[in-house]
């Protein structure tokens, strides 16, 4: 159950109400976010446009491909639970806001097509909730789209999802970040967390020490050590995942596919795949990473797994060359039943874990979390967004 308090945004900077004498170094802020992933970017952004005096601390650069955001593209698609169709409504109009102020596409409505043994409860929630899911069998699939699908078990469509623009979408947050006033730093590696009564201060390896009324750790997979020193202990793992891609830049018109289907020991919950503008056909296993505690100390990607995948595409996508030629890896960080966790402990506000199915909910997070910070400890609530990606196939 998603259960959260809402707090409107308030307008006036943090620091006015505590009268935080700034630093010589001017190292001194409202609040300090860290972590310029999708999420960090997003919360900076929230909490800037209140007036706040913000600074967004990256360890790496600015778009790196270490850890959960970087890409071409991400899907959105609709969730059989009114909890997530609630965040997604959300989430979607302030995708629209971003475009609008960036003059820059982000949603494209290519269409989700999902496919699995038995979907009909979870197209029946998806109309009850207003998505215009539609049952179409393989013939039809396949006429429309070059899409060859098992003619057993249940297939629908909805046109009213599609792919993120990832990559620009990231840009476009970046962009409004400056615009508002966000002082972004990369090669800035928070080294921990030292709070006070009345604020909280972050020392860095190479930009010095920073002080703020608040602190917002939107760090990925490296947030579970950051916190656990200062008694903010988050249950998770790290999940490392492979991401293989297929074709030519033309495959952006295809629709998303989700494949249930395929969900197996090696693939976890199935095997998914999405336009990527500039790369072709992107193409992974829902949750089938090697799952850890700690960052992995490599980049590897997972053989036996784009061996699957490519089995896979050439199945499915006979036009498409079932031969990858771009693999990489990215870094999943989940939390028991892939919940989303927002929450505020003193002078810390934390934006964890994305559990591999977050960019898309990145504005409306960043908004909570912005909400959470400047709310005050007495206002803040906890977020706990939970529904299994697979949850409803049966």
């Amino acid at each position: 159950m998603w259960a959260y308090s809402r707090h409107p945004i308030q307008t006036e900077a943090v620091s006015k109400r505590i009268n935080m004498r700034r630093d010589e170094a001017d190292r001194a802020f409202d609040c300090v976010v860290v972590g310029a992933g999708v999420n960090g970017l997003a919360a900076a952004r929230a909490v800037a446009r209140t007036g706040a005096r913000t600074a967004l601390l990256e360890q790496f650069s600015l778009h790196h491909a270490r850890g959960s955001s970087h890409g071409d593209s991400r899907s959105f698609r609709h969730y059989a639970a009114p909890d997530w169709m609630e965040l997604w409504r959300e989430a979607e109009s302030l995708w629209r806001e971003l475009e609008e102020e960036t003059g820059s596409e982000l949603l494209r409505r290519v269409g989700v097509l999902a496919h699995g043994s038995d979907l009909r409860t979870e197209r029946d929630s998806l109309v009850s909730l207003g998505v215009p899911a539609t049952p179409v069998d393989a013939n039809e699939v396949r006429n429309r789209f070059g899409i060859r699908l098992p003619s057993t078990g249940d297939t629908y469509l909805d046109p009213t999802s599609g792919f993120i623009l990832a990559a620009r979408a990231r840009e476009a947050f970046a962009t409004s970040c400056r615009t508002h006033g966000v002082t972004i730093i990369e090669g800035a590696k928070v080294t921990s967390l030292k709070p006070s009564p009345r604020a909280i201060t972050l020392p860095t390896t190479q930009h010095g020490t920073f002080t703020a009324d608040i602190a917002i750790i939107t760090a990925g997979a490296w947030a579970r050590d950051l916190l656990a020193p200062v008694g903010i202990r988050l249950p998770v793992y790290i999940s490392h995942e492979t991401v293989a891609y297929f074709g030519t830049a033309e495959r952006a018109a295809l629709p998303v596919i989700i494949d249930y289907s395929t969900s197996d020991s090696m693939t976890g919950q199935g095997i998914y795949a999405l336009p990527s503008p500039s790369l072709g056909l992107k193409v992974a296993a829902h949750h089938s990473g090697v799952r850890g505690e700690d960052v992995p100390s490599t980049t590897e990607p997972d053989a036996r797994l784009v061996e699957r995948l490519t089995r896979w595409v050439g199945e499915r996508f006979p036009q498409v060359a079932a031969t990858p030629h771009r693999i990489e890896t990215c870094l999943y960080t989940v939390a028991p039943d892939e919940q989303l966790l927002l929450f505020r402990d003193e002078h810390v506000v934390v934006g964890s874990a994305c559990s591999g199915h977050a960019f898309k909910f990145a504005p409306a997070t960043g908004q909570h979390l912005a909400s959470l910070a400047l709310a005050g400890p007495s206002g803040a609530a906890q977020v706990a967004v939970k529904r299994s990606w697979a949850a409803s196939t049966g």
